[in-house]
């Protein structure tokens, strides 16, 4: 599909920032919860049929802004960090806030939109097989942690015991 509009949206724990491309408009900020995605698609709602939305991976923080507007078929990109952040440099762009953030991944989906990859409503099996998987990733590094923190000599005294 051939997008019109490009929108960035850093994402944090708290809110997230929304900047239009090619926009003079200061970058919107919402809470990242429900209200915040209905008060952010309202706002943009002429627009944002013919948008893709480029946001980062941010821990799983995006995750239900993602769904949201998968369920409203806008087209989404989430861009890994790593090439975020070199596309953001390559830009001279030293400084760094969530606003210029956003813009510079408006700026990466007009620039890329061809060669980027659109993310898709996951199935819930294959989603809950991916939780599940990624718990017990974690949960195996926590156990190698603790057989390394086992075998240094300050823990002598606790295996003894």
């Amino acid at each position: 599909m051939n997008y019109v509009h490009f929108i960035g949206i850093d994402v944090s724990k708290e809110w997230f920032d929304v900047a239009v491309h090619a926009s003079a408009a200061k970058p919107q900020r919402s809470q990242n919860c429900g209200e915040g995605f209905a008060a952010m698609m309202q706002h943009y709602a002429a627009v944002l049929p013919e948008t893709l939305v480029v946001l980062e991976s941010t821990g799983g923080y995006e995750s239900a802004l993602i769904a949201t507007l998968l369920q409203a078929r806008i087209g989404v990109h989430r861009a890994d960090p790593l090439t975020a952040k070199h596309f953001i440099r390559s830009l001279g762009k030293r400084a760094k806030t969530d606003q210029l953030d956003a813009r510079a991944l408006a700026r990466y989906g007009y620039e890329r939109q061809h060669v980027l990859t659109l993310c898709r409503i996951p199935d819930p099996a294959q989603a809950m097989l991916s939780l599940l998987l990624a718990r017990r990733a974690d949960l195996v590094a926590m156990r190698i942690a603790e057989q390394t923190r086992r075998q240094h000599p300050n823990y002598a005294m606790l295996k003894e015991r």
